[in-house]
């Protein structure tokens, strides 16, 4: 259950209603409860320029009433300090809950990159570092994978006898001094004599002046 100065809800709700629903039971400070030489410790204009210019707003023909919320002064519960409404909601909005002048929280909110992958919707989106996560292991996976196809093969091999059969031979084989690169040189040379035997086998049945 959540609860929001004082007004529980049985729903969860998002970071974003948590701040419509606070920013709604922000009070509207009459002159009288404003000392107007005071002034707003966010944009510095004093209070008394405040009030004048929400009066005129709220006179004048084009007024939007919909606008009315950024007007006049507010106080923050619980340590008092007083704003203009505007620069206040403006905080408040860019999700900090704590009062610009003394840090006193409010409101438990945070910004969506430090909420634990909640979007400022309450939608959920995986961070970098469980992103980073996931890839390491995907690749651990691939690596096993490949890992165990390579065995599987010399396996293979050496059952069906393919590494003889092909010239293959261990470290270990004859003296014990002989290479891979030692056997297949030999390999190759026993290749190229079988060739030149044949072709002076084909040469010496041609008839003589044929070729």
């Amino acid at each position: 259950m959540n609860s929001v100065d004082g007004l529980d809800i049985s729903i969860p709700i998002t970071t974003q209603d948590r701040i419509r629903l606070f920013i709604d039971q922000l009070p509207t400070l009459t002159p009288k409860e404003v000392q107007p030489d005071d002034s707003c410790a966010i944009c510095l204009t004093g209070f008394s320029s405040i009030l004048a210019e929400a009066t005129e707003m709220k006179a004048s023909n084009d007024f939007d009433a919909d606008a009315e919320i950024e007007l006049g002064i507010t106080r923050l519960v619980g340590c008092g300090h007083l704003f203009c409404r505007k620069d206040l909601l403006e905080w408040i909005r860019s999700f900090h809950g704590s009062c610009p002048t003394c840090r006193h929280i409010f409101l438990d909110i945070r910004p969506p990159c430090e909420s634990d992958g909640e979007s400022s919707d309450g939608d959920y989106f995986p961070n970098e570092e469980e992103d980073e996560e996931e890839d390491d292991f995907l690749d651990g996976d691939a690596e096993d994978e490949f890992e165990v196809d390579e065995m599987d093969l010399d396996e293979i091999w050496e059952d069906s006898g393919l590494m003889e059969r092909e010239g293959f031979v261990d470290v270990e084989w004859a003296d014990g001094d002989t290479t891979f690169s030692e056997a297949d040189m030999s390999i190759g040379g026993e290749v190229a004599a079988l060739i030149e035997d044949a072709n002076d086998t084909l040469y010496d049945e041609t008839p003589h002046g044929q070729k």
